[in-house]
């Protein structure tokens, strides 16, 4: 049995896909504290999870899903003559703007 059977996504509790699909629910790993923090311990997520937390610290991002609803959503795929494009839109404080 794969790894990602079975699993879902530790943040938005969805079901993991194959990771050598497309979509954005495809089982990525992710590092709870990130590496740039000297995390360690990693829990599955979707690729949409991880893409959009990316080097938060688990602080950041509850916040993040405490207030953002669908968060997931941001998300998305394209494709640009036949190359698939992941992009993440940015998420920005009222005070940032």
């Amino acid at each position: 049995m794969s790894r990602w059977k079975g699993k879902i996504c530790r943040y938005c509790r969805r079901p993991l896909t194959n990771p050598l699909g497309s979509g954005t629910t495809a089982f990525t790993m992710d590092h709870v504290i990130p590496k740039v923090h000297g995390g360690r311990k990693m829990v599955p997520c979707c690729r949409a999870c991880n893409e959009i937390k990316g080097d938060m610290t688990p602080d950041q991002w509850s916040h993040v899903m405490r207030t953002v609803p669908g968060w997931w959503g941001l998300y998305t795929t394209q494709t640009l003559r036949g190359m698939r494009l992941f992009t993440t839109l940015s998420l920005k404080s009222p005070t940032d703007r």
